[in-house]
């Protein structure tokens, strides 16, 4: 799919007009065409007598992508809606060209057209983003000249900003963490300067907690996320998983005081410490239904609660529960591997199969100088030492 956006800063200078001229001609031509009105306006989408109760809004802030409206067989058209003028404060440049991804338009549509507001806010900023062309409709006057220049020096700005976002922990040592000096450091930040660099772009790492790193994704605010994210069929149903570049496990943790060799030894009052979204609140809760979980939203608030006797064990990747009883005395990994050998992946946006086939041809390439190797030398060898290097580290994408 193809996406032309329509703009100028300066009103009244036939942004809707070409829109609608330029939709007619292609869909006569029996190309498919996606009409996005993202003018609060909505001078276009009266144009068309075109009404949806879900509509552009719900297109850039929902999960449920809105159902395109019909205007005929080969043009369909994103409604605007007043309320629209409230994503003026979004963040995040990269949205609506996610969501474009995601919904899966891009396959279903051969072209995507969208009207401007006379603006330079983050909505024109996400559809400039998201373009392949750019229309900047001209009337002979000074003040469309001057609009002119403006979205000019926008695109130039957006093309030099070159950032991707990047979603890793900030307080998971060794994996994702952050720093005394406020730097990020860890095994999955290690990579994703390497995507960077690979790509040629900055990296800006954002840091979402283990139950909202889907949600980064679908909303936008991460391009990729390498949070430590095991693969798992629930999450491939919402997010795509590149190839893998480590192993993992579940594992559990106890005081040296009450060691847990089998969970089958305790009872409902015996609390068990997890992490909401992880793999051991879904593991546990199926597996062991009579268990009581104590649940926690952060890394750091789950090790807390560990350290104060609040709960009889924690149960969480081994990777992790290993290297605390290593950096803490007074605990034992009393369960080294608990359930099914799983790997963790990049993942991405659903349906962004450009990013994903990158990032798969990436690790693959990674693979031939044993980058990850390099990697776990430079972040994980002084928790886990080198006993633990070959049955973590996965090499170009391919587990043993």
């Amino acid at each position: 799919m193809k996406t032309i956006t329509i703009t100028n800063l300066k009103g009244g200078v036939g942004k809707t007009t070409t829109a609608i001229n330029l939709a007619h001609r292609l869909a006569s031509e029996d190309k498919r065409v996606l009409l996005l009105d993202t003018d609060h306006q909505a001078n276009l989408s009266r144009f068309f007598n075109a009404q949806s109760e879900r509509n552009i809004y719900q297109l850039f802030i929902g999960k449920t992508i809105p159902q395109p409206y019909a205007i005929s067989d080969n043009l369909h058209m994103e409604t605007a809606t007043i309320n629209f003028r409230l994503i003026g404060q979004m963040a995040w440049h990269s949205v609506l060209r996610n969501k474009l991804v995601s919904s899966g338009f891009t396959a279903l549509y051969d072209y995507c057209i969208i009207d401007c507001p006379p603006a330079l806010d983050m909505i024109v900023t996400n559809a400039l983003t998201a373009a392949d062309y750019v229309l900047i409709p001209l009337t002979s006057g000074q003040f469309a000249y001057d609009g002119l220049r403006n979205i000019i020096d926008r695109i130039d700005e957006i093309k030099e900003s070159g950032t991707i976002n990047i979603g890793v922990f900030s307080d998971k040592n060794p994996f994702g963490y952050v720093d005394e000096n406020g730097e990020y450091q860890g095994y999955d930040v290690y990579f994703a300067n390497r995507l960077a660099e690979d790509l040629g772009v900055d990296v800006n790492f954002v840091s979402p907690e283990a139950a909202s790193r889907i949600e980064y994704l679908q909303t936008g605010k991460a391009d990729v996320i390498l949070a430590n994210f095991t693969v798992t069929p629930e999450r491939e149903e919402e997010v795509d998983f590149a190839l893998p570049y480590m192993n993992v496990s579940l594992g559990v943790i106890s005081p040296d005081s009450a060691v847990v060799e089998s969970l089958d030894d305790l009872t409902a009052d015996d609390p068990v410490i997890v992490i909401s979204g992880t793999t051991a609140e879904t593991y546990l809760t199926e597996n062991y239904p009579d268990l009581t979980l104590q649940k926690y939203d952060s890394y750091a608030t789950a090790k807390n609660a560990l350290e104060n006797g609040s709960g009889a064990a924690w149960v969480n990747d081994n990777t992790e529960v290993i290297a605390y009883a290593l950096q803490n005395t007074g605990y034992t990994v009393g369960i080294p591997s608990l359930g099914s050998n799983d790997t963790i992946a990049p993942a991405v946006s659903k349906g962004n199969t450009t990013l994903l086939d990158w990032i798969n041809d990436e690790i693959k390439t990674l693979g031939e100088e044993q980058f990850f190797h390099a990697d776990y030398e430079a972040t994980l060898v002084d928790t886990y030492g080198s006993d633990y290097e070959e049955s973590l580290v996965v090499e170009g994408g391919v587990t043993k």
